[in-house]
């Protein structure tokens, strides 16, 4: 499977687009790539900085098409890039978790309407709804674990249960929500690669796990 993840970072946010991208690519590589395995290709999409400026990093025609997300970041206008930066790596950690039901896996159904909740919701509401649904939501799933018993969705049913706590956990221990400290990209979608205040852009990264 391939998904976006993003990295906030501490650039030269002033240079030009040679160096600012340099920059980026080498910070990545150096401080995540070896938390990387072999299966974890990567392609670097798009960089946004604080100042509301985005630049491409993938070659346009790409075959997967991740050169897309430099035309997504395009139609933001710059004074609202940083701050959908945010909330963009916000809303990937919150359907990591399948918050409001919303499906992590892009082909599959959302019936519930979970990913149009999530995508129309501010930052500070969307955190807010986490803190509140998750742990309400855990709290019916711990209370159906019944050691020993065995059924046909008990494999789905307890990975689910398992990936939510384990985001949720990450999530709280984040520095500054939603970009937590470096780890596998199996584990979570959103990373701080600097001091979590001096984070001056936001590289959008498309990685397989």
């Amino acid at each position: 499977m391939h998904a976006i993840y993003s990295f906030l970072m501490e650039l030269p946010i002033r240079a030009g687009a040679k160096e600012l991208k340099e920059a980026a690519t080498s910070q990545f590589e150096t401080q995540y790539v070896p938390l990387c395995d072999e299966n974890n290709w990567y392609q670097e999409a798009a960089l946004i900085t604080k100042t509301g400026r985005i630049n491409q990093l993938c070659g346009r025609g790409d075959w997967r098409g991740r050169d897309s997300w430099y035309g997504v970041g395009r139609k933001i206008q710059p004074e609202k890039r940083w701050d959908w930066a945010w909330k963009f790596a916000l809303d990937c950690v919150a359907v990591e978790m399948e918050v409001f039901d919303a499906p992590s896996i892009g082909i599959l159904p959302d019936s519930k309407g979970g990913h149009k909740k999530i995508a129309e919701m501010s930052f500070d509401d969307l955190l807010k709804a986490i803190q509140d649904w998750i742990p309400t939501t855990l709290s019916r799933a711990y209370a159906e674990v019944k050691p020993g018993r065995k059924d046909k969705d008990r494999f789905l049913t307890d990975y689910m249960r398992q990936k939510r706590a384990s985001v949720f956990e990450i999530l709280n221990e984040c520095p500054k929500p939603p970009f937590a400290w470096p780890r596998s990209p199996y584990e979570y979608r959103a990373f701080t690669l600097c001091e979590s205040e001096k984070g001056n852009a936001v590289l959008l990264v498309d990685i397989h796990t």
